[in-house]
């Protein structure tokens, strides 16, 4: 071979070694063998422990798949502590082969309260589409990790915390999660001397307070598109989380709250749907103060010894949430017990919500002592609220001053707390509101007073992804006044064909600049405002944009 044969054949190889080119395939069976298997199809390792070890033959390493073969695995199923895990751009993925369903069961296991069945470590790896049920312990967790994906994944009959963990870059997206902290079922803590200590539906949290991690937060969680039900704790709980997305969540009749924010800052709550209608869930059960779940709760709970993670709750954008039922409707909860200095709130912005049939709090914030950081502003515009006790819709335990009004509609009447900018009170008009039911139901009649009649915020889709109108947007969870783009005055051309007789455009093309952004087989110029239809029903209305 020649000088440039061998470079030639040296880069080839350099390749095949950092591309990634080695990634294969591996297989794991309920009824393979880790003593005789090999971890292929034909002979496959029985437990994801043995396939992940690095000092087994044919280990799971970089790049690779990890198939489980179809059937029920009685045994928790944990990634194996000696494993590096996977590499940016090159995860280990663990998932069913083909089409096969893969059941992880606890019965008749004995795991403790922070055991899991399914236990995920280190970095870059992705668990989806497997069951997990009847857990004495947890059912999907991960710790000190980094670059986690859980998706797909349905989890139930779970005596502790159904997702969740502590680490960095972790995403929890299409989960069905239901019956779990069963351990609390019929309020087990409180009748057991404790007001606390209940899991969550999906939690994640954030480090340790040792010298390693000193109690910092988890930084880059996104929880979307989950649902969840039916849990003896908080729904979906993020604790020590700081830069969070939580948003196209379904979470309802949890205990305790739908959704808390405990010790979090930079978290984005946006587009999910909450609602409480089974009052088997409510707390306090049997006194004189039993009460529903609260919607979006906010608290400083329990900070580490020195005050870690030193901030309060802050930075939080609540918006296009659809929250019905609950006791509170957006709340912040001060935990007397806790002395930390960041026991506090500030920069707190709620934006086009729809908080409806709230039993007792539309909004309210507790009272915060001179002793904790000084509370910052609320911001409060553009939503629609109802409450079942409109004389304590809004609660406010420190400056009223700090809280900006503006542009909502409180259909229960406009409360006394607070000074309310073009705030005003009426029938919103949604054109099929059921508690419980699809959010389709809340979108708004043609005639509906919400149609823009709110302020501009910095919210740049409603509900449904619909663009947010710049200039006078709709209240609530639902834009009717966009345009499709973000151009606003004179930034629609029509070459579409004028018919002065019926006064449409038909074939419109509706221009940005020279860029096609929207077609229609007609536009119906009604005074100022085009009605753009397809196939004859209405689509979107363009009532900041000329043709």
């Amino acid at each position: 071979m020649n000088f440039c044969g061998k470079i030639l054949m040296i880069l080839i190889i350099w390749l095949f070694c950092f591309t990634g080119i080695y990634a294969s395939n591996k297989y794991v069976s309920n009824i393979g063998s880790d003593s005789m298997g090999d971890g292929t199809l034909g002979n496959p390792y029985r437990s994801v422990n043995y396939a992940t070890s690095i000092y087994r033959p044919n280990s799971v390493e970089a790049g690779d798949t990890l198939f489980l073969l179809g059937g029920i695995y009685n045994a928790a199923q944990n990634l194996n502590a000696t494993s590096p895990g996977g590499i940016v751009g090159s995860p280990i993925v663990i998932r069913p082969y083909g089409n096969q369903s893969v059941v992880i069961d606890g019965t008749g296991l004995s795991l403790g309260n922070t055991d899991a069945l399914m236990y995920l470590y280190k970095q870059y790896v992705v668990l989806e589409d497997v069951i997990v049920r009847n857990s004495s312990g947890r059912g999907i967790s991960y710790y000190l990790a980094d670059n986690i994906t859980i998706r797909n994944c349905t989890v139930y009959n779970i005596q502790q915390r159904g997702i969740g963990g502590s680490g960095d870059n972790i995403l929890i997206e299409k989960n069905t999660v239901y019956n779990t902290c069963l351990k609390n079922v019929n309020e087990w803590y409180i009748n057991n001397g404790s007001n606390g200590g209940w899991a969550a539906g999906i939690g994640p949290l954030g480090f340790p307070n040792n010298a390693t991690y000193q109690g910092r937060s988890s930084n880059n969680i996104v929880v979307r598109n989950n649902t969840v039900y039916n849990t003896w704790g908080e729904g979906i709980l993020l604790n020590n989380v700081d830069i969070g997305i939580v948003e196209n969540n379904t979470v309802y009749n949890t205990y305790s709250a739908l959704m808390y924010y405990d010790k979090c800052s930079n978290i984005s709550i946006n587009k999910n749907h909450l609602y409480f209608d089974n009052f088997s869930y409510n707390k306090d059960q049997g006194k004189s103060n039993e009460r529903a779940s609260n919607g979006i709760a906010l608290a400083n709970e329990d900070h580490y010894t020195g005050n870690a993670p030193y901030k309060p709750s802050e930075n939080f954008t609540i918006s296009n949430n659809l929250v019905q039922g609950t006791d509170k409707g957006v709340s912040y909860w001060h935990d007397g017990t806790s002395t930390s200095f960041y026991n506090s709130y500030r920069n707190i912005q709620i934006y086009h919500n729809n908080l409806l049939e709230i039993k007792r709090y539309v909004i309210r914030f507790d009272f915060v002592d001179t002793a904790h950081t000084a509370t910052g502003q609320v911001f409060i515009k553009n939503n629609i609220t109802s409450t079942l006790s409109p004389s304590t819709s809004v609660i406010i335990g420190n400056n009223v001053n700090d809280f900006e009004f503006s542009h909502n509609n409180w259909v229960s009447g406009i409360p006394s707390v607070g000074s309310h900018n073009a705030s005003f009170s009426s029938n919103p008009l949604f054109i099929n509101a059921v508690l419980g039911g699809s959010p389709q139901g809340f979108r708004l009649a043609s005639n509906s007073s919400c149609k823009q009649a709110g302020t501009a915020v910095m919210i740049n889709e409603d509900f449904w992804g619909t663009s947010r109108s710049f200039s006078s947007p709709s209240i609530g969870i639902e834009e009717t006044a966009s345009c499709p783009s973000t151009i606003i005055h004179n930034a629609v051309v029509n070459t579409g064909i004028y018919s002065a007789a019926n006064n449409i455009y038909s074939n419109a093309e509706i221009k940005f600049g020279n860029v096609v952004e929207y077609k229609a087989e007609d536009c119906v110029k009604l005074n100022a405002d085009f009605d753009v239809k397809v196939g004859g029903v209405l689509d979107i209305v363009l009532d900041v944009c000329d043709f």
